[in-house]
């Protein structure tokens, strides 16, 4: 018994091949739009960080900073900026709200 016309069920192989295509292509774009999160973090958090008064914790906090636009720029690893975000905010006393 035939559940579907033929032209349906030829169409599902290509339906199918549209789906893999769409997953795969999102799942290269994920670590980009990650990415832009990233540098969008970083530039949140330079102006907190000049307005503090500690110069070592200004020192620890920019040199954090740094690195995770290092991260991102140049290893293109957006998941080790975050955490260097992280702990920039850390340092802060910020919360990631």
């Amino acid at each position: 018994m035939k559940l579907f016309p033929a032209t349906v069920r030829t169409l599902g192989g290509f339906a199918s091949a549209a789906l893999v295509a769409g997953m795969l292509a999102g799942s290269f774009a994920a670590p980009a739009f990650a990415g832009d999160d990233c540098g969008a973090e970083i530039e949140k958090l330079k102006p907190l960080a000049e307005q503090l008064t500690d110069a070592d914790k200004k020192s620890e906090v920019e040199k954090l900073l740094q690195q995770a636009h290092e991260e991102l720029v140049t290893e293109a690893d957006a998941e080790e900026c975050m955490d260097k975000v992280a702990d920039a905010r850390e340092e802060l006393g910020v919360s990631t709200n």
